[in-house]
């Protein structure tokens, strides 16, 4: 048995016949995943990739986006298999295509994992994190499950407990183009 989550080794080390499995982290190729070339944009982007299945994630943003918006301009995009809306938020729905995922990709400046503190969680295995890694963008995730194994909060992303955290990191970095460029370098690495 093969994982792509630490949290899902032990159970099924326990579920399989032989008690063996073993804990693959997910991967990509960084040749295809390329580095993206960072501007200073007048109006940052914050990114989340996903498809159907993940929206609860995202509709545990809805909140921090509009809390967010009364503190700073941005702009949001999501590349989806799905539609959505945010009435009032600049919001531009991508639809997830291979050919042109790193292209859409390198749109963000700012890339985003949330997710709800449940079991079902703990067996994610960060890939989103490492995309947005893997192309030099800044990650900010919530501090639970797998990402906590692949960020080291404030050198190569960000690791937040709650609103509050969601709302001062995005801030942050919304507000430093020089931070977003360091962090995604370190990411990068």
């Amino acid at each position: 048995v093969i994982v792509s989550s630490s949290f899902s080794l032990e159970y099924c080390e326990k579920q399989n016949l032989f008690n063996k499995a073993s804990y693959i982290p997910c991967s990509l190729d960084t040749k295809r995943f390329v580095l993206k070339k960072h501007s200073d944009s007048p109006l940052p982007v914050i990114g989340w990739t996903g498809t159907f299945s993940s929206v609860v994630y995202l509709d545990s943003m809805k909140d921090i986006f509009y809390k967010l918006k009364e503190l700073r301009d941005f702009k949001l995009v999501l590349i989806t298999n799905f539609d959505y809306e945010l009435p009032g938020i600049d919001l531009e729905v991508i639809r997830w295509n291979k050919a042109s995922e790193i292209k859409d990709l390198h749109r963000i400046d700012i890339g985003i994992y949330p997710l709800i503190e449940e079991e079902w969680s703990l067996g994610k295995g960060g890939l989103k994190v490492l995309q947005y890694m893997a192309i030099g963008v800044p990650a900010i995730a919530t501090n639970y499950g797998t990402a906590c194994n692949i960020i080291n909060s404030e050198k190569n992303g960000f690791l937040v407990n709650n609103e509050a955290e969601w709302i001062e990191t995005l801030c942050l970095l919304i507000d430093s183009y020089e931070l977003r460029e360091k962090i995604g370098k370190k990411a990068r690495e």
